[in-house]
């Protein structure tokens, strides 16, 4: 298993921030992963996120998961859930 390091403090997430998670996911090679945080609410926004803008999950859905997941707030308005943080990406198979 590799292991990257996103570090994410108090600012958020950055698009550099969203898009290297994403990018990690997108690749199967990375697989199996497990995505971990002191706290998981970290964990959950990310793969809110991930579901959304990746996977075309709707909103309500992926909050639902993420909320399983740990996070513990609703995603505030700095939290990258519009088309700007979209790439061309296709979808992809669900990380197992």
């Amino acid at each position: 298993m590799e292991y990257f390091n996103i570090p994410v403090g108090r600012e958020g997430f950055s698009p550099e921030i969203v898009s290297k998670f994403r990018d990690i996911l997108a690749d199967s090679a990375n697989r199996p992963i497990l995505v971990h945080c002191a706290s998981s609410n970290r964990v959950g926004a990310m793969w809110y996120i991930h579901q959304v803008l990746d996977n075309g999950e709707s909103e309500s859905s992926a909050l639902e998961e993420a909320k399983k997941i740990g996070l513990r707030s609703e995603p505030s308005k700095d939290t990258p859930r519009t088309t700007s943080h979209r790439t061309s990406r296709t979808k992809g198979p669900r990380p197992a």
